[in-house]
């Protein structure tokens, strides 16, 4: 007979098996998302954005926007702390990213667009962040 051991396997820490576990998924299970070239994440780009292009302000947001050459509509977010925990920070970050992936990219000509929240977007509710991006939509197809 073979050597056995006493104890299972370990399931975490220092004695966990290297890899994901059996049943985890290895990547995302949907196609959703937003791919890497409709990002802008270098500040050049942001800043070019920003000082160059046209801008909306609502009480939460400010949405700038400058014509690309690429083909198709590019997102940066910008959420500054405004003394806010990183938490709230981030959920805020991934609302207003989601809200425009959904709502306003697919409608978007070749342009690139800049969200920068104000403190008041913190304490705002989810309808409220996609009804000012909406109005901001309607806004430019005029």
């Amino acid at each position: 007979m073979g050597a056995r051991r006493a104890e299972p396997e370990a399931q975490e820490g220092p004695q966990a098996p290297f890899g994901a576990h059996a049943n985890q998924a290895r990547r995302a299970l949907t196609s959703e998302g937003l791919p890497r070239a409709w990002r802008l994440a270098r500040a050049s780009d942001l800043r070019a954005v920003v000082q160059q292009g046209h801008r909306s302000r609502t009480s939460r947001l400010d949405v700038y926007w400058l014509a690309n050459t690429t083909g198709h509509p590019r997102l940066g977010v910008v959420v500054p702390r405004y003394r806010q925990t990183a938490v709230q920070r981030n959920q805020l970050q991934r609302r207003l990213r989601e809200a425009s992936r959904r709502l306003v990219l697919p409608r978007l000509p070749a342009v690139d667009m800049v969200i920068r929240a104000r403190p008041s977007a913190y304490s705002s509710a989810w309808l409220e962040l996609q009804g000012d991006l909406a109005r901001w939509l309607n806004d430019l197809s005029r």
